[in-house]
């Protein structure tokens, strides 16, 4: 075999006519049969509103539980009540949005195929640098078969 010719390389990121490294991970091109990216769409995160929720009930909880005097007991729930009503209207508001997603970008993963199925083997936001790592590993696979 010839000599090793580097086709592509940027930060963890190495592809060789005869090997890729991503991560770490080595991978001997002549193992690998298939390379594609895909779209990952960004998952949209309860998270807050969830907080909110659980903050909200948590502090109307408490001021229930243990009224110290009137003014206590009524900030107590006029703040609670009003985190509990955020939330419930965040989390609605995620809910009723969340089939269009007009401004959440997704992730682009790439995909290597080898005999035993294919691995997902490296997510990123730059849908170029997923794309040029793909077409690197593309010329590698056709320049082994020459």
């Amino acid at each position: 075999m010839g000599e090793e010719k580097v086709l592509f390389q940027q930060g963890d990121v190495l592809v060789t006519n005869a090997r890729v490294q991503i991560s770490g991970k080595t991978f001997a091109v002549a193992n690998i049969v298939s390379v594609r990216t895909r779209a990952i769409p960004s998952p949209i995160s309860y998270r807050g509103p969830c907080y909110l929720l659980f903050g909200g009930f948590l502090m109307l909880g408490t001021v229930l539980s243990n009224p110290a005097d009137a003014l206590t007991l009524v900030l107590g729930l006029v703040t609670g009540a009003a985190a509990f009503a955020m939330g419930v209207w965040w989390f609605w508001s995620i809910a009723r949005s969340e089939p269009q997603r007009p401004t959440r970008k997704p992730w682009y993963a790439l995909v290597i195929g080898s005999p035993s199925g294919e691995q997902e083997e490296m997510r990123s936001p730059d849908r170029e640098l997923t794309a040029r790592i793909a077409e690197a590993i593309s010329s590698a696979i056709v320049a082994r078969g020459r």
